[in-house]
Parts: structure tokens; sequence; C-alpha cells
């Protein structure tokens, strides 16, 4: 589709930056949509809803929490780093898939990079690697053991919530993502034939 788009006067970078608005919105329906269905089977699982204004480490399982939250402020915050841990992941799908002009071979590409991500993730979970977790955009999506232990990482010699590194160095390299995308997408040939002239 790229190849044709660059025919319209629309086409190009116009394009691009409409393909990643168009991604992230669905990423984070996406993601929020199934962070609403897990609090309604929470719900529908406990039949009821009356202990989310306690504070989360009442909860056995979340005793070591590195955060200070009611239960409902944790499922928030839990909603809105899979919306970050999703986006950064599909930012990279996307660039990944920008090299190719046939789909099967960067959809292979992506789903075996996520299959790396997601063994990482899952061999890393519990160790004391804290920089594999605070590196690797799949640990947000399974934030619950992200969240479950207080764990520092040393960021230029101050001590940081792995949490927090993973937020910030994951947001950066969505972004950085994103401005990969844009910036090589190919430009529209009706600028280049007007700069032919």
């Amino acid at each position: 589709m790229d190849m044709l788009l660059l025919v319209s006067p629309n086409g190009g970078r116009k394009t691009a930056l409409a393909k990643i608005l168009a991604a992230t919105l669905f990423l984070l329906l996406t993601s929020l949509w199934f962070s609403l269905l897990d609090l309604i089977g929470f719900a529908a699982s406990f039949q009821t809803l009356e202990g989310l204004t306690l504070p989360v480490f009442a909860i056995p399982n979340f005793a070591e929490v590195s955060v200070n939250l009611s239960i409902f402020q944790y499922v928030l915050l839990s909603a809105a780093l899979k919306c970050a841990g999703t986006w950064v992941m599909g930012m990279l799908w996307l660039l990944v898939s920008m090299f190719w002009k046939n789909a099967l071979l960067p959809f292979v590409l992506n789903f075996a990079l996520c299959i790396v991500l997601v063994v990482n993730g899952a061999v890393c979970a519990y160790s004391n690697f804290f920089w594999t977790k605070a590196l690797n955009p799949y640990s947000l999506l399974t934030n619950r053991v992200l969240l479950g232990k207080t764990e520092f990482v040393n960021l230029g010699g101050f001590p940081v919530l792995t949490w927090q590194a993973a937020v910030w160095i994951s947001l950066t390299a969505g972004f950085l993502l994103v401005a990969a995308i844009y910036f090589l997408s190919a430009e529209n040939c009706h600028r280049c034939v007007g700069r032919a002239k």
C-alpha cells in the first residue's frame, strides 16, 4: 500500500502520520477494553467491587508492592502500563513492517521478535536482572510482576524503581520508533516532481 499511496497528493509522510495515529488509537482502545474486561471479570468472580478502596498491599500477593495505591488506583496504573507496553510493541511492528513489500516476511519477523520479548520477559520475571525488566517493553504488559516487588535500578547514580525506569525507557523508545517511522517513510512523488522542476 505504501508504494500506491505515494502517487496520491496526500500520500507519503502524511499517510505515515495517519497510520501511526490509527495504530496508536487502535492499540490504546484495545488495551483499555481488555483492562475493563479484566475489572468486570474480577467483579464477576468475587461478586463485589467493594474492596476497590482498600490499599493494594492488603492483598497477600501484593504485600511487597512498590506503590502505595488503592486497588482501584492500581487497576488504573496497570491499565496505563499495559497501554504503554502495547503501544511500544505496536510501533516496533510498524517500523519492521516498513522495510518489506511482502506482508508475510515482516509478520514472521515481528512474531519472532514478540516471542523473543515474551520469553525474555518470562525468564527474567522473577530474577535479579532488573535492567532486563526495565529494558523489555513486554514487562509493562505483565506489570503484576514488575509492580509486585520493590526493586531498583541504578540510573546515573540514583536508585529508580524498576517499573518507573521501564515506563521512561519504553516511552522514550516508543517516541524514537514513531520518529523513525515518520522520517524513514518515503516522500510523496508529487513533491519529488515539484522539486525536480
